[in-house]
């Protein structure tokens, strides 16, 4: 996320990305992030178990059919996305937020950082999903209700405020939410914000080169 964040944040700051001052040292501690994370999954699972760390973090086996669902709610939800990115695009012209297109031609990374970029923004993804629709949501909905999902879809998509428009993902935030919410597991929507991440890291690096 680190990797999206910064060069909106760059540009909003300094009116440019300021990719070498600003940019690679927050992408370097978010590497760092990644690492300590994983360190402390893998203590957790030496001393507590896989089993009871999946079931803290809601990863869970999904049927075939609530897959074809979920897939189904999945895909509605990125083409209303679409939908609102066009209004967004045609209507505000990138006014709120400033789109890839501007950051071109201001940093060239290599192949190397291109990877880097594209898998940070996939773990990214995955951890996110271990703790929004893993870890608090059922705790949300222990405390506030069934609906509480509905709470955790809009705070996970103001989360996101300084990359994007909270609006322009509510969708896909409220299918990521429902579905874990509905099926009791987070393991398919890790797998679908991990596909969303690698399109993201695609057109970034693509818009970068």
């Amino acid at each position: 996320m680190c990797c999206w964040i910064t060069p909106h944040l760059g540009y909003k700051l300094f009116g440019d990305v300021q990719y070498s001052t600003f940019v690679l040292p927050i992408f370097c501690i978010s590497i760092l992030f990644f690492v300590l994370v994983f360190y402390g999954l893998h203590k957790s699972i030496e001393s507590y178990g896989l089993a009871q760390i999946c079931d803290f973090l809601n990863l869970k086996k999904i049927t075939f059919k609530n897959f074809l669902i979920s897939t189904g709610i999945f895909l509605s939800a990125i083409v209303l996305t679409m939908l609102v990115n066009m209004l967004f695009v045609h209507i505000l012209n990138g006014k709120i937020f400033p789109p890839v297109q501007m950051l071109v031609g201001v940093y060239r990374p290599n192949n190397t950082i291109k990877a880097l970029i594209v898998v940070g923004l996939v773990f990214g993804g995955v951890f996110e999903e271990l703790f929004w629709r893993g870890y608090w949501i059922k705790r949300q909905v222990a405390r506030y209700g069934k609906n509480a999902w509905i709470i955790n879809a809009v705070l996970w998509s103001i989360s996101h405020i300084i990359a994007y428009n909270p609006i322009k993902i509510i969708f896909i935030a409220f299918s990521f939410s429902f579905i874990s919410n509905r099926y009791r597991t987070s393991t398919i929507t890790v797998v679908f914000h991990s596909i969303i991440n690698i399109f993201v890291g695609l057109r970034l690096i693509t818009a970068y080169s």
